[in-house]
């Protein structure tokens, strides 16, 4: 009878690993592709905004109030960085308050400015709490690069969590 039971229960736990694992994997794909359509829609704001032909570097050309009105026009809240340090963000607060640093990462300054990838996903954390932050290279008509635009995903998991709840 214990036989029995321990081979029934062998395919449930199989089942039970494999749907978190699909599940997971669908959440950081759902997360990717939201990620990457709003790096988007932010740049080409950002690029509309900042003229025909903006200049390089863009130092005085994008501020904290800048991109304050982007995200509230957007949705979405982002940094700027020139370079591999933040130029402006549209929640300044948290660099304020020191709960995210304020230089571009390794990974992702390598990744876009380096190599010139035009988007990077990668994992941070603020304390405990892991989330995930997407970096576009923004780049002026000429292919230069003008600054590195990244948003994360901290506000969104829940959204995320309730669209795969609805799926399943």
């Amino acid at each position: 009878l214990a036989a029995l039971l321990s081979l029934a229960t062998i395919p449930l736990f199989l089942l039970s690993y494999y749907d978190r694992k699909f599940t997971e994997e669908s959440r950081l794909e759902i997360l990717r592709y939201q990620v990457e359509d709003e790096l988007r829609v932010v740049g080409s704001d950002l690029l509309n905004r900042l003229g025909a032909a903006p200049q390089v570097p863009l130092t005085g050309a994008i501020t904290d109030s800048l991109c304050e009105r982007v995200a509230q026009e957007t949705g979405s809240d982002f940094n700027v960085y020139v370079g591999n340090e933040i130029q402006a963000s549209s929640r300044p607060e948290l660099y304020d308050a020191e709960l995210i640093d304020s230089r571009l990462s390794s990974a992702a300054y390598r990744s876009t400015v380096l190599e010139g990838r035009k988007f990077f996903l990668q994992t941070e954390s603020i304390g405990r709490y892991p989330f995930l932050v997407g970096y576009e290279r923004l780049e002026n008509a000429q292919g230069e690069q003008l600054a590195v635009i990244s948003l994360f995903t901290a506000f969104k998991h829940q959204a995320v969590d309730q669209e795969l709840f609805k799926r399943s």
